[in-house]
């Protein structure tokens, strides 16, 4: 993921002075150094203390509102520390999680249940993986309405996984 920093003195006088900064592998410690270092050069440059920044655009991440820096290093965190993809932890912070909250890598991974065709295939994994379908007699096992099943379970959401199949998570 990266995040483009700009200058904000230079911006308000209608200059567009900044960076990319890629998130991959940093902590909110090197990413407020790198943009330090940007504002010091600022400084040089100019010959006018630059103080303050400001951050204006983002490829990748969270589509859900103006984030703050802090934010945007704990997504990148949370996609290097769970292995999962970028796409599943977006879904996590979109639809789970809110503006300002931080969550880390362990717990997308505790709340994410996998991508599934349907809400109905999950129901029914769901119910076969914890063996509450062996109480179904064999014959009602195919009559089982598994959209119902997964309208009357609580505790699980679904994300549109933008292919045609659901990421689904528990969020509670």
């Amino acid at each position: 993921m990266r995040i483009y920093i700009a200058d904000l003195a230079a911006y308000n006088s209608g200059i567009l002075a900044g960076f990319w900064m890629d998130l991959e592998g940093m902590d909110i410690d090197d990413a407020n150094s790198a943009i330090t270092e940007f504002l010091k050069k600022q400084t040089t440059k100019t010959g006018e203390l630059r103080e303050e920044y400001a951050i204006h655009d983002h490829e990748d991440g969270p589509n859900c509102g103006e984030h703050g820096l802090e934010e945007y290093v704990n997504f990148q965190m949370a996609v290097d520390d769970s292995a999962l993809d970028e796409t599943i932890v977006q879904a996590y912070a979109e639809n789970i999680t809110g503006p300002g909250y931080a969550f880390d890598g362990d717990d997308v991974k505790d709340a994410y249940h996998g991508e599934y065709n349907s809400v109905e295939d999950f129901a029914e994994e769901f119910f076969d993986s914890t063996g509450q379908i062996d109480t179904i007699p064999e014959f009602v096992r195919y009559h089982v309405d598994w959209e119902g099943v997964w309208r009357d379970m609580e505790g699980f959401i679904e994300v549109n996984a933008g292919n045609g199949n659901v990421y689904i998570f528990r969020n509670c």
